[in-house]
C-alpha cells in the first residue's frame, strides 16, 4: 500500500483550506469571486500574480481571502496531521 509523503499530505491539505476560505467569504457574502479564479487560487496559491492570469480580482478581496486562511491553516494542519498520525498508528483489528 502507498502512502502520500508528509510534503503531498501539506499541499493538499493546503488546496482544501484554500478553497475553504475562498468560499466561506463567498457564502458569508463579503466578495464574489468567478469560478475560474477560484479553481486557480485554490490549486495555485493565493496569490496577485495566479487571479490576474485568471480573470483579476481586487486586493482587497485578496486579503480577506489571505487572512481567513491563515486563521484556519495553522490549527487544522496542526488537527489534520494529528488525527492521521494516530490513524496511521491505530491497532486495526
Amino acid at each position: 500500500m502507498a502512502t502520500a509523503s508528509h510534503e503531498d499530505l501539506t499541499a493538499a491539505r493546503h488546496r482544501s483550506l484554500r478553497r475553504h476560505a475562498i468560499e466561506t467569504g463567498i457564502i458569508e457574502r463579503l466578495y464574489d469571486v468567478e469560478w475560474g479564479v477560484t479553481e486557480s487560487l485554490v490549486a495555485e496559491g493565493l496569490t496577485v500574480e495566479v487571479a490576474a492570469r485568471n480573470g483579476g480580482m481586487d486586493e482587497d478581496v485578496l486579503a480577506i481571502i489571505r487572512s481567513q486562511f491563515d486563521a484556519l491553516s495553522d490549527e487544522e494542519l496542526d488537527a489534520f496531521f494529528t488525527d492521521l498520525h494516530a490513524f496511521r498508528h491505530a491497532d486495526l483489528i
